[in-house]
C-alpha cells in the first residue's frame, strides 16, 4: 500500500492554534520550543527532572507510548515556553485518545493511524487487497487470520475491532477525503470465501457513494502504468 497523507504540514506548523488532537503536533511544539530556547535535549531533561529518553520520546511522534499530560507540562515549561503555549500543548494532550496504543495496531503501522486521525486527505494505491479503512468485518478477518496463523482467536478479534475502529475516520463530521485506486486483482482475489467477497464489493459500491470516497479501478487491460 502507498498512502500520501496530506495537509499535515500545514497543521503541524500552526501547532499553537489548532484543536486536533495528535502525537505529531505535541512532538513538534516540544521541539520546536527546545530549539526557540537554544536547549540540548539533556538542559530539557535537566530541567524538568526527567530522562533524556523520556524528552526523545516526546519529540518522536512515532513512539508508541501513551502520552502524559503531566509530562507534556514540564517538558513545555523546562524549554522555557510561554503560559499560553504550554496550556496548548497540555489541552492536545489531554485531548490525545491513542487509542491505537495497545489495541492490537501493530507498532508499525501507529505513524500511519495517527496520522489518519487529523489528516484531511489520504491517497491509496494498492494490487493486492482492498485497503483496511474500506474492508468489511468479516474481510478484515480473513485477512488476519491468513496473516496471524499462530495468534489465538482473540487476539484476532482484537485486530479486527482495530480496524473496524481506524474506519470512524470516514465517519466523523469532518471525514477524511479517502482517494483509492484498486487494481482488478484486488476484486479477483478471493479473500475468505465468495459471500464475504460479494458483501466486500457491495461494501465499496456503498462506501464509494460517500462524498469524501472516490473509488476507482485500473483493469488488467491497462497494461504497464505508472504506479
Amino acid at each position: 500500500m502507498l498512502a500520501r497523507l496530506a495537509g499535515l504540514r500545514e497543521r503541524a506548523g500552526q501547532l499553537m492554534t489548532s484543536t486536533g488532537p495528535t502525537r505529531l503536533q505535541i512532538a513538534a511544539g516540544l521541539r520546536q520550543l527546545r530549539e526557540r530556547a537554544g536547549m540540548t535535549l539533556e538542559d530539557v531533561a535537566r530541567a524538568a527532572k526527567y530522562g533524556k529518553s523520556t524528552v526523545q520520546r516526546y519529540e518522536d511522534w512515532r513512539a508508541g507510548a501513551k502520552i502524559q499530560a503531566r509530562t507534556v507540562r514540564a517538558l513545555a515549561e523546562a524549554a522555557k515556553g510561554s503560559a499560553a503555549e504550554v496550556a496548548a500543548l497540555v489541552r492536545l494532550a489531554e485531548a490525545t485518545d491513542g487509542w491505537w496504543v495497545g489495541s492490537g495496531v501493530p507498532e508499525w503501522l501507529h505513524p500511519l493511524v495517527a496520522l489518519e486521525s487529523v489528516a484531511t486527505e489520504e491517497t491509496v494505491f494498492v494490487n493486492s487487497v482492498v485497503p483496511g479503512l474500506l474492508q468489511t468485518r468479516e474481510y478484515a478477518r480473513s485477512i488476519h487470520l491468513a496473516e496471524q496463523v499462530r495468534k489465538p482467536e482473540a487476539e484476532v478479534e482484537q485486530l479486527v475491532d482495530a480496524r473496524m475502529k481506524r474506519q470512524t475516520v470516514l465517519s466523523r463530521p469532518n471525514p477524511i477525503h479517502l482517494w483509492v485506486v484498486l487494481d482488478q486483482a484486488v476484486l479477483r482475489r478471493v479473500v475468505g470465501n465468495r459471500e464475504v467477497m460479494a458483501e466486500q464489493i457491495t461494501h465499496l459500491m456503498e462506501q464509494a457513494r460517500r462524498p469524501s470516497v472516490d473509488v476507482q479501478i485500473l483493469p488488467f487491460e491497462a497494461g504497464a502504468h505508472a504506479a
